[in-house]
Formats: structure tokens, sequence, C-alpha cells
């Protein structure tokens, strides 16, 4: 970069790119002066996709696997695993729609979420909410003499609800 001499606030610029202040140089040149080795930093500019999991109830739940998948490149992905309360953060390329899913064994998502296209430096917040799957037991009911017994009415109480079953 040719100068006249004077002082000068020096930076760089390129797309996808920040040059923080701090970054940027001040220089003072003099007439003929020669300042080899005036390096700049820049930084990828990034976007953030953070929230929380639930359950439909309201309660948070934690170590939800989360993905964000670019919508126009599955190839291209984004994960994390969210804390025991629930929250995750994803830094993820801007300018790009991300498809937003999570799993947990047990649980069902009740909706997949899509951003909208991420612009530098933009935060966004995508809370995700899941429903407990059914739990099943199995098991046949026998009598003192090891025979089964067709017809028997199990039983399971989960606090004050009951919840019978037939085992026809």
């Amino acid at each position: 970069l040719n100068l006249h001499h004077g002082t000068y606030q020096i930076w760089a610029e390129k797309s996808g790119f920040i040059c923080d202040i701090g970054d940027s140089l001040e220089i003072t040149t003099a007439a003929g002066q020669s300042l080899p080795n005036q390096n700049i930093v820049l930084s990828l500019y990034i976007s953030q996709i953070e929230g929380t999991t639930f359950l439909n109830n309201g309660e948070t739940v934690g170590t939800v696997n989360i993905t964000a998948t670019n919508i126009n490149n599955a190839e291209q992905y984004f994960s994390t695993i969210s804390n025991n309360y629930g929250n995750y953060s994803l830094t993820v390329t801007p300018d790009i729609q991300y498809e937003i899913t999570a799993t947990k064994q047990g649980y069902a998502l009740d909706e997949t979420v899509t951003t909208t296209i991420l612009e530098y430096e933009e935060s966004v917040v995508h809370d995700l909410f899941f429903t407990p799957l059914p739990s099943s037991i199995s098991g046949t009911v026998y009598d003192e003499f090891n025979e089964i017994i067709i017809g028997a009415t199990i039983q399971a109480e989960l606090l004050e609800e009951p919840f019978i079953i037939s085992s026809d």
C-alpha cells in the first residue's frame, strides 16, 4: 500500500470477515519510509442459533442432540448437545437458512424449526419442544402352579392416575 506521509488508521475488509477495531492499525509514516510486517487480523463473521429444549409441559429437558442443517446442502451441518438445563448454542455460517432438528431417546420432537436466512453476527433463539414417548411393559400372569391366567387386569399407578391395561 503506497501512502503519503501522515498518520493513518489501517484495516482490511473481506466479505464474510470482520476487522475488529482492536485489530486495525494506527501508523504514522514519514516521506519515503517503508514499514514492513504491518499485519491485520480478520475474524470470520458468524451467526448464532441458541435456545432451550423443553417438554411440552414446560419442563426443561437436557442432553438433547441438536443439529442445524443447511436447507440447500445437507452435507453442511452443525451439531451440539444441550446442557443439563436444556440450553444449547450453535455457531453457524451466516447467509444460510437452516433446519433445526433435535433427538433424545424416549422423546419425540414436536416439530422441526426452519430459520430465516441468518445475517452476519445475527443471533436467533429457537426453543424446541418434546413429547415423551409412551413406555411399555410386557409379561404374562401366572398362578401358583405356573399356569397362564387369561383375561387378568394389570394395573399400574403413576402418582394419582391409575392406568389399567387388559392382558387379553
